[in-house]
């Protein structure tokens, strides 16, 4: 029996490019609007009046004295898992 060969999910990846021209944006505006919509910044950034995340995780960072994604990986450290359920 032959060995399969091992795979390379990099190689298995559509470049960015193909995304792009399937939506009609050029790869920058891709990736900032990528970005946007997949950090949890960009959700309290937009929930609490803010149109840029520059702007509110500047903010945060001049306020608080780190950037909001130190204090979210804090806090989802101390959140509890829930539990099982059991049948």
């Amino acid at each position: 029996m032959q060995k399969p060969e091992p795979r390379n999910a990099a190689q298995e990846l559509s470049p960015p490019e193909s995304y792009t021209s399937r939506v009609g944006m050029r790869p920058s505006s891709f990736y900032q609007h990528f970005r946007r919509v997949t950090s949890p910044a960009s959700t309290v950034a937009y929930a609490v009046g803010y149109e840029r995340v520059l702007q509110f995780t500047r903010e945060y960072r001049r306020l608080f004295g780190t950037p909001p994604v130190h204090d979210i990986k804090q806090a989802k450290g101390r959140i509890p898992s829930p539990p099982d359920n059991e049948p």
